[in-house]
C-alpha cells in the first residue's frame, strides 16, 4: 500500500485529539527522515491554509527527492469566480513552489470542490490545465468531502486525481461504487481522514460529548477490536489494507516519528481479514464531515 505524509500538523494546531498544537522543528525533521527511508512512503501533501506546512517542507526537502507532492489552491469562497481568481491560483501556484524549492510539484488540487462547481469555476481549471501544460505540475484534480459533489465534479471535469474521505464510519464512497467508476476512468485516488483527525484513535470514553450521536456506535467498534486483537490504530489501517485495491494512496497525519513507526508496522500485514467493518458506516454527515464540526462546540460540553 503506498503512503503519503500529510502536513497540516507541521504548520497548525490540528485534529480533534490533537493536545500538544502544531509540531516542533526537530520533530518534523525526524517524521520526513524516517518518512525517506520508507518505500511505501511516496508522497507528501500540504497545501497553503496549512499554515507554515509548505516553508517548513522546503527547508528540509530538496529539489529531485522522491517524494511526489501535492498542493492545493486557495479557498476562494465566491458564488462566482473570474479571471482575477485564475491569476490568483497561478500567482499562489508560483508561491508554493518557491516556499517548496521545487520547480515542479507532482499535483494540484482545488482545496474546496465548491469553488469548481461555483459559476465560472471552468476558469480554476483552464488555468490549471495551462500551468499542467507548463510543466510546472503533472496532475490535476480536487479534494472533495461528498459524494454529491464529486458526482458534479465527473460529470463537468475531466481531472487526474482525487483527494477524498475514507475511513470506517465514512464509507460513502465505496458504498455508492464511486471509487470504481473513478479507477475506471483512469483517475488517481488518494484517501485521507483515515483517523478521523484522531477520533477513531481516542477510546470511547475519551470522545468529546460533541460526538454523543457516534459513542454508541464507537464503543461497539472497540468493543470489535478487542475481540480480534486489534489497537485501535491497527484497526484504522486495516480498514484500508482490506480495501486497498479501490485507491492509489493513503494519507496519513502523524504527531511523531513514534507514530509513524506505528503505522508503518501496522502496514506489514493484513491481521484481520473478516472485521466486518461494513457495520460500523455512518450516514450523519455532521458527525463524519470534519469541516461541518463547530470546533467551537468541541470541547465545551
Amino acid at each position: 500500500m503506498i503512503i503519503g505524509l500529510g502536513t497540516a500538523q507541521f504548520g497548525l494546531d490540528y485534529g480533534v485529539s490533537n493536545t500538544n498544537g502544531r509540531l516542533p522543528r526537530d520533530e518534523i525533521s525526524r517524521i520526513l527522515d524516517r518518512a525517506g527511508c520508507v518505500p511505501s512512503i511516496q508522497v507528501i501533501d500540504t497545501a497553503p491554509a496549512y499554515g507554515e506546512s509548505e516553508k517548513i517542507l522546503g527547508e528540509f526537502l530538496v529539489s529531485g527527492d522522491r517524494f511526489r507532492i501535492i498542493s492545493k489552491t486557495r479557498h476562494f469562497r465566491k458564488k462566482a469566480l473570474d479571471l482575477h481568481d485564475a491569476d490568483l491560483l497561478e500567482r499562489d501556484l508560483d508561491r508554493s513552489l518557491n516556499k517548496l524549492k521545487q520547480a515542479s510539484i507532482y499535483g494540484l488540487l482545488v482545496h474546496s470542490a465548491d469553488d469548481l462547481l461555483a459559476q465560472n469555476g471552468t476558469l480554476l481549471f483552464k488555468r490549471m490545465q495551462q500551468l499542467r501544460e507548463a510543466g510546472f505540475i503533472k496532475k490535476i484534480g480536487v479534494s472533495v468531502y461528498a459524494a454529491s459533489q464529486t458526482v458534479s465534479i465527473l460529470e463537468q471535469f475531466e481531472i487526474d486525481l482525487i483527494e477524498l474521505p475514507f475511513n470506517l464510519l465514512d464509507q460513502q464512497f465505496m458504498r455508492n461504487k464511486l471509487l470504481e467508476q473513478m479507477k475506471a476512468r483512469g483517475i488517481e485516488i488518494f484517501v485521507r481522514s483515515i483517523f478521523l483527525q484522531g477520533l477513531l484513535l481516542m477510546e470511547p470514553g475519551q470522545v468529546d460529548d460533541y460526538f454523543a450521536l457516534l459513542k454508541p456506535l464507537l464503543a461497539k467498534y472497540h468493543a470489535e477490536l478487542r475481540n480480534y486483537g486489534l489497537t485501535p490504530l491497527e484497526g484504522a489501517i486495516q480498514f484500508l489494507l482490506k480495501y486497498q485495491d479501490l485507491f492509489d494512496c493513503a494519507l496519513v497525519g502523524v504527531c511523531s516519528e513514534s507514530q509513524l513507526n506505528q503505522i508503518i508496522e501496522a502496514t506489514k500485514q493484513m491481521k484481520a481479514p473478516s472485521f466486518p467493518y461494513e457495520s460500523f458506516a455512518c450516514d450523519v454527515p455532521q458527525m463524519i464531515n470534519p469541516s461541518l464540526w463547530s470546533l467551537t462546540e468541541i470541547g465545551s460540553r
